[in-house]
């Protein structure tokens, strides 16, 4: 870092975060271009994320502590904001960048806007329409926008999103998604490395589907029909080895752990290492998912797509053929799946409509 270099502080919670902002930061740090990049890992997810950030080579320049007694969202806000605010107050950077839509970009964009900072957001402009759908997100990506001085489109359509909302075109720049980006980088870092134990398990006689499952509107009943989707695909197709993937929220991944122990052909196991799970992913024919973030990485490694949601805020591939909206109930899970189990694999020459690789 220069003197004269502007200090920009990066603010992330979770994993997705740390692995969506992880190859802006190595590109800021490889380039000369007067910005000294630091990251703050805000504590809401702990050590998840300086796991994710060490597949990059990188690590937190600042640590906050995150105490949350009650574990409530409400909590969680206050907590975030009050120590980001502190912090922004003592380090006065140049400017914060956010990314997607948790409690810590909200948190880290209000503690921005409060101490009179511009404010970046990457991937902005994503939106199902819904206020309640994705809970708390999507409420959370039109809090931040209000308060944002540069918003990182990650498509057209997002792009398009923020016009309409009344966003001024000038602060607006389509720059693809940063996870195709951390995908291809993962890809290439893991050529080198040992397999994981679970990797083998798409053999000559079975087709391997990866399944996570997480948000909280997936919590209780949707969640219960989930589970009994899989195992009835379990039955359906016994050349098909279905690997749940737990998530480290206890409510999700031991519920879901819980809901599936009785059936023998279905494997939970521990959250894996970011090159780890790509590695699983490159493996699979199709993955089962209600996260945002898989929607967006998986046309990158040519595997079809299965989003366990009502809605999603990620249309565009589902617009290119890439995944299909199934939602939550067990009839639908079940035919979606067994239609995707029938297409052939993705062409690894398609075109990837979240990017290129060069956000």
């Amino acid at each position: 870092m220069k003197a004269t270099d502007a200090r920009v502080l990066v603010i992330v919670g979770t994993r997705p975060e740390a692995i969506k902002v992880a190859p802006i930061v190595l590109a800021a740090r490889r380039a000369d271009v007067g910005l000294s990049l630091q990251i703050v890992a805000s504590g809401q997810h702990g050590d998840v994320v300086s796991d994710a950030l060490q597949a990059f080579g990188l690590c937190a320049d600042y640590t906050l502590a995150c105490p949350r007694p009650s574990g409530s969202l409400p909590e969680l806000l206050s907590v975030l904001v009050e120590q980001l605010g502190a912090l922004l107050a003592a380090v006065r950077p140049a400017a914060v960048v956010v990314q997607g839509d948790t409690s810590t970009a909200l948190a880290g964009a209000l503690a921005g806007f409060y101490g009179g900072l511009p404010v970046v957001h990457v991937e902005a402009g994503l939106s199902t329409g819904t206020l309640a759908a994705p809970f708390p997100e999507e409420a959370h990506r039109r809090l931040i926008s209000d308060v944002t001085t540069l918003h990182l489109a990650p498509t057209a359509r997002a792009a398009a999103y923020l016009l309409v909302r009344g966003v001024d075109s000038t602060d607006v720049v389509v720059t693809g998604n940063t996870v195709v980006d951390a995908v291809l980088h993962s890809t290439r870092t893991t050529e080198s490395q040992p397999a994981t134990s679970h990797e083998d398990l798409a053999g000559a006689d079975n087709r391997l589907v990866v399944v996570t499952v997480h948000r909280r509107e997936s919590w209780g009943h949707p969640m219960e029909q989930i589970a009994r989707a899989l195992i009835t695909l379990s039955k359906r197709h016994p050349d098909v080895r279905i690997v749940v993937v737990r998530h480290p929220n206890p409510h999700a991944g031991q519920t879901m752990a819980d809901l599936l122990a009785d059936s023998a052909d279905i494997e939970c196991v521990e959250p894996l290492p970011y090159a780890a799970f790509v590695g699983l992913l490159s493996r699979a024919c199709l993955v089962l998912t209600d996260s945002g973030g898989l929607q967006e990485e998986l046309p990158t490694l040519g595997v079809r797509t299965v989003v366990l949601r009502a809605e999603t805020e990620r249309p565009e591939a589902m617009l290119a053929g890439l995944s299909v909206l199934a939602g939550t109930d067990h009839d639908c899970i079940v035919e979606a799946t067994t239609a995707a189990l029938a297409s052939d694999r993705l062409s690894p020459s398609l075109v990837n409509p979240y990017g290129d690789g060069h956000a």
